[in-house]
């Protein structure tokens, strides 16, 4: 079992969408990232949890290297 707290197909247009469409829903919290910083991730960041989905996807699927 692989469980996994974050969206790891997030790209820099569907973070931004979701912020644009769920503002209201963004709480104030210890672990829960602001608005600022949603938006100020660099593309480099969404293109590393972008490779890490398609590793885990191939590993579950048996399709590696």
């Amino acid at each position: 079992m692989i469980g996994l707290q974050f969206h790891l197909e997030t790209t820099p247009a569907s973070a931004r969408s979701i912020v644009t469409h769920c503002r209201d829903e963004l709480q104030s919290a210890r672990y829960v990232q602001s608005e600022t910083e949603i938006l100020a991730a660099p593309p480099g960041k969404y293109q590393a949890i972008n490779t890490l989905m398609g590793e885990v996807l191939a590993f579950l699927t048996g399709k590696t290297g």
